[in-house]
């Protein structure tokens, strides 16, 4: 399934644009889901590690599974996704395509399979700041006038996390990176007026810094183990 939604909506941006600091509802970050199926427990391997233990693995460990079959690509990104589904509340994501997330991870064990050499970043999946283009994905920059821009080939950074064998996650949600609509929802904020305010996982009440707050937030969510963001102006103070 992909996901690409927003809408302009004047109420809203009245709503959220004066009121982030009055929100009452206090949230924590949520238990995992506890529907995690026999299929995806087996693919992981005899190492005796358990689902959420999945969700604590560091870049190094996730390759290093991979790499000695202890743990499936596909496993793992389809563990990824059920965190992502469980924490959608975020809005740490703006384009994903599940499917070929999927089926990228699963390309992957099938060439450990054959017993050929895999990369240093193989199977980890990475969210990509959607400001970065990621070839055969749309490039919003943070504004649905861009929706329909379909990217032709990757941005240098990306493609050289996918050549070490790295799995795109998916595009993640940041400032309107063009044509903000009021003067505070700017870079040093991740208060998208289209997609939705990117959401701190452990404080709904808040949220992160700009303007690469989907990144930082879909990583402490255990969404991805990293992403890659920006930083222009060195916001410290947010």
């Amino acid at each position: 399934m992909t996901r690409l939604s927003g809408n302009l909506d004047p109420a809203y941006i009245q709503r959220e644009g004066a009121a982030v600091d009055h929100l009452s509802e206090a949230a924590t970050l949520k238990a995992a889901p506890a529907d995690i199926t026999e299929p995806l427990l087996s693919a992981y391997g005899k190492s005796g590690a358990s689902m959420d233990e999945m969700l604590s693995l560091s870049v190094r460990d996730v390759a290093e599974h991979i790499e000695i079959g202890s743990m499936k690509a596909e496993a793992y990104a389809a563990r990824l996704l059920k965190q992502y589904a469980a924490h959608k509340d975020l809005n740490t994501v703006i384009f994903i395509d599940e499917n070929r997330v999927l089926a990228d991870a699963r390309a992957i064990d099938q060439t450990r399979a054959k017993g050929d050499k895999l990369a240093p970043l193989t199977g980890v999946p990475v969210g990509v700041k959607d400001q970065a283009d990621v070839a055969g994905y749309p490039t919003t920059a943070g504004n649905i006038a861009l929706k329909d821009y379909i990217a032709k080939k990757s941005a240098w950074v990306v493609q050289q996390v996918v050549n070490n064998g790295a799995v795109v996650f998916a595009k993640l949600n940041c400032a309107a990176m063009i044509g903000q609509v009021l003067p505070r929802l700017n870079g040093a904020t991740s208060s998208n007026p289209y997609f939705g305010f990117v959401r701190n996982p452990y404080d709904l009440t808040r949220i992160p810094g700009g303007s690469s707050g989907g990144s930082g937030a879909a990583v402490a969510a255990r969404i991805v183990p990293v992403a890659i963001g920006e930083d222009c102006k060195s916001l410290n103070f947010i």
